[in-house]
């Protein structure tokens, strides 16, 4: 199996994409949400610019850092749990050590045969 390595990356690369979009889409809906109340009460929208750069072409707003900072976070996140565990990747699974349950005996075969 030498390329575990790269097929292990490749899901672990897919899997943190896709969490990352999903955390987008959620937050997406919420700060959504809570603009609508906020300004059906009468209080300022989070979705007015406060970080504007226009040579870089950027204008963000609360709402907007709100989402990269989840989504990015949601992502590595992701990406860091994901990692491999510790040991090679080609070690074989452990297989469970053949016990009787605590309290239990095994069996002895009767001494001296049938009598």
């Amino acid at each position: 199996m030498a390329n575990f390595p790269l097929k292990h990356l490749l899901l672990r690369s897919l899997v943190s994409v896709g969490v990352a979009i999903a955390t987008a889409f959620v937050v997406a809906l919420a700060v959504t949400i809570v603009d609508l109340y906020l300004v059906g009460h009468g209080y300022p929208s989070i979705n007015r610019e406060v970080l504007l750069w226009p040579g870089g072409g950027v204008s963000l707003s609360p709402a907007g850092i709100l989402l990269l900072l989840c989504s990015f976070g949601a992502g590595g996140a992701t990406w860091f749990f994901m990692r491999r565990p510790s040991g090679s990747a080609a070690a074989p699974p452990r297989s469970a050590p053949d016990r009787q349950p605590a309290g239990r005996k095994r069996a002895r075969p009767p001494e001296g045969g049938s009598q």
